[in-house]
């Protein structure tokens, strides 16, 4: 990764420390990950990155359907984050820019792509970095809420309606039993902290 952009905390005002942090946030996650990295698109005129495009890189996940509503997978996704001038509030707008199928993120239309977040998920100062791997986690189906009658409803119905009819049916994805498209961890193990291996296969002859 390229060195990470400096900033003079000193002279910025709270909105702007808040998106310096959340930069150098998302920086440490994506320099922990060969999964995630990110391009700043857009600054402000104190040139704080207000705008990014999120690329995750060999993450399952399920990005339309077939005829016969067998899902179709996906292992590369781009997430676009705009941040508001008063960003944590409104909170950052995030918008997929590569084909996602999942019930809380817009499959088609005016707005597709456009991400249902539960921020109360998230811890309640989460940053930047927590985000994008809370929505990480979206792409993989370890997090996801389909129910369409409960809040916070789903944002696309039709996904929903798969998800209820088809996909927890036959066992392809289950949130409440930790069934995912992707077990698979977004980020690398941190030295010392590495899983326990999984157990070897017995076979019985």
């Amino acid at each position: 990764m390229p060195e990470p952009l400096r900033f003079n905390i000193s002279k910025l005002n709270a909105f702007d420390r808040r998106k310096a942090a959340d930069y150098m946030a998302l920086y440490k996650l994506c320099a922990q990950s060969r999964k995630l990295s990110f391009d700043v698109v857009d600054y402000n005129k104190k040139q704080i990155p207000i705008e990014y495009n999120v690329t995750y890189r060999n993450v399952k996940g399920i990005i339309g359907i077939n005829a016969d509503k067998s899902p179709r997978f996906g292992l590369d996704h781009v997430l676009n984050i705009w941040l508001a001038p008063k960003y944590p509030q409104p909170e950052a707008k995030c918008k997929f820019l590569t084909d996602i199928w999942h019930p809380n993120v817009r499959y088609a239309g005016p707005t597709k792509g456009r991400v249902c977040y539960n921020s109360r998920d998230l811890p309640a100062d989460y940053q930047l970095d927590e985000l994008v791997e809370f929505i990480g986690k979206m792409i993989q189906y370890k997090n996801y809420h389909a129910i369409l009658d409960k809040p916070p409803y789903p944002e696309d119905p039709e996904v929903a309606k798969w998800v209820v009819e088809y996909a927890e049916p036959l066992g392809l994805v289950d949130y409440s039993r930790s069934k995912a498209v992707d077990d698979a961890y977004l980020l690398d193990p941190i030295p010392g902290n590495e899983p326990p291996p999984k157990p070897d296969i017995e076979f019985d002859y």
